[in-house]
């Protein structure tokens, strides 16, 4: 049986309808895009800490991990100020994930996952960024999972 999945026709630059679990999600998103652009790295890189999966973290939650730092999240700190705060969701896809994390770590968690695009600044040149929330199973507070494509 082959699968298709069929990219929105809805234009871009339009808010798409969200459900209960995706209010949730823009609003940590909010939060985190707020606290990539508080500051220089290092104090950005703090900021984001309560907004982002304990899997992208080191062993003792005090920091990233380094290639979470090095990659993603640099990638995300230097674009945030073309994206609209508080943010214009765009599109919304649910993922296949049911857990994520590692038990050796310390962070493995069950749950799904949801990729948000969202729109740039009026004026910006280029498409909506998607961010990945994960949505523990617990019902804890959802979480930044993937950052890397701001």
């Amino acid at each position: 049986m082959v699968s298709l999945s069929l990219l929105s026709t809805q234009h871009l630059g339009a808010q798409v309808d969200l459900d209960e679990t995706d209010e949730s999600a823009v609003a940590v998103i909010n939060q985190f895009m707020e606290a990539l652009m508080s500051g220089d790295f290092d104090s950005s890189a703090k900021a984001v800490l309560p907004f982002v999966h304990a899997s992208l973290q080191t062993a003792d939650r005090s920091s990233m991990d380094q290639d979470t730092l090095n990659y993603q999240f640099k990638k995300a700190q230097a674009n945030a100020q073309f994206y609209r705060v508080p943010v214009q969701i765009t599109r919304v896809q649910e993922l296949r994930t049911t857990e994520i994390g590692h038990p050796s770590r310390g962070n493995y968690q069950k749950g799904t996952e949801r990729k948000y695009w969202i729109a740039k600044k009026e004026g910006q040149a280029g498409l909506p960024a998607p961010l990945v929330v994960f949505f523990p199973e617990d019902g804890g507070q959802p979480t930044i999972s993937y950052m890397g494509s701001l």
